[in-house]
């Protein structure tokens, strides 16, 4: 039998969303012989989650989201006593900011660390402000990380681009989910269109808003389900009741019943300014569904335009609305997409691919065969 091995996690926020959805599929698809241990910044989706899994979930409240320099400060020593408590083998940081406070945690404690980058702080869309920090702060913590996966072959050329003499680091691992059983009811008459995002920057669901209104004086007979919720939610919810098309648009809130709505549904849409390699595409895909989404960051990597779904130009809201409204008259595309879809899903982001390959990348670092 191989040795136990020791892996700690290390993320900010237990919120459901990307980052959280692939840590615990990881998690969840991990050999008997690696015992994961989990430090979250405060409880919530992802916590109640892995304790379902592990013990092993410890909480750091001030691990936040939020600069700040007394939090930062007491975060790092708060990591640092688990870290020598625990004893772990690899420790493993996911998001930017427990990217940053665990890896420096980590060297203190000559634990070897890898990262996850779920997008990167310095991407296309973001500030120049914040580009300009976020690089200096990546280009310094790569020294001391083992490896730095990169969700896409976008992020990794853009880390390329900016720290070049890593080149050996940086390694490309798609996000993969477990597959389903699915199921897809009969067309409808109303033609469902869902989004599944948090209400954030990243995101753009204000902009899918004030197309579709567009599309609804067009006289098309569409529903457009938004699922998630956070800092932009009251006022996409302000806008719609100002434009007055409450009867069209529905707001679920956050929901863990994904599949369940994804079946619901005609087509899948991303709206957004910027992204890494995103979940949601993925659960779309192996639910069937064609995908409309904007051309940023690694969606192109899963979305194949005109084959799988559409790809729009970021802010672009005539081809948005053009190719929305091409799937609404031609229903037999959207099976077509939708079986595309499934079947690339399939040969290239389940779960069992994705753990197999974080799992040689913590086999090359501790020099063993883990399984």
């Amino acid at each position: 039998m191989k040795k136990i091995c020791k892996i700690l996690y290390i993320i900010t926020l237990p919120d459901l969303g990307g980052a959280q959805v692939h840590l615990y599929g990881l998690i969840s698809n991990l050999p008997k012989n690696i015992t994961p241990y989990v430090i979250i910044g405060k409880k919530g989706w992802l916590s109640e989650q892995l304790e379902l899994l592990t013990p092993n979930v410890y909480f750091v409240p001030t691990l936040v989201r939020q600069i700040s320099f007394k939090n930062d400060i007491k975060a790092i020593l708060d990591i640092r006593e688990l870290i020598q408590e625990i004893k772990p083998d690899i420790i493993h940081c996911h998001s930017s900011k427990a990217g940053f406070l665990g890896r420096i945690s980590a060297k203190m404690c000559g634990v070897p660390v890898v990262f996850t980058a779920h997008g990167w702080a310095f991407t296309e869309g973001v500030s120049a402000k914040k580009r300009f920090i976020y690089k200096n702060i990546e280009k310094m913590m790569a020294k001391f990380t083992k490896k730095i996966i990169c969700v896409s072959n976008y992020d990794r050329q853009l880390a390329l681009d900016l720290m070049p003499e890593y080149i050996e680091k940086l390694v490309i691992i798609h996000n993969g989910i477990p597959d389903r059983q699915y199921e897809k009811l009969e067309q409808q008459l109303v033609f469902n269109l869902v989004m599944i995002a948090r209400f954030s920057s990243p995101k753009d669901q204000i902009f899918l808003i004030y197309a579709i209104e567009e599309l609804l004086k067009e006289r098309l007979n569409i529903q457009l389900n938004l699922v998630g919720d956070g800092p932009n939610f009251s006022l996409a919810k302000e806008i719609v009741e100002k434009l007055q098309i409450n009867q069209c648009v529905k707001f679920l809130g956050a929901r863990t019943d994904i599949e369940d709505i994804l079946s619901k549904n005609d087509i899948f849409l991303l709206i957004s300014n910027w992204e890494g390699f995103p979940i949601s595409i993925i659960e779309a895909m192996r639910q069937g569904l064609p995908v409309v989404a904007s051309n940023v960051g690694g969606v192109s990597e899963s979305v194949i335009d005109g084959k799988t779904g559409f790809l729009i130009p970021r802010g672009n809201k005539e081809a948005l609305k053009e190719k929305i409204k091409e799937l609404y008259e031609k229903r037999n595309l959207c099976y077509e997409f939708g079986q595309n879809g499934r079947k690339r899903y399939l040969e290239n982001f389940t779960s069992d691919k994705m753990v197999e390959k974080i799992i040689k990348i913590y086999e090359e670092i501790l020099n063993r065969k883990i399984i």
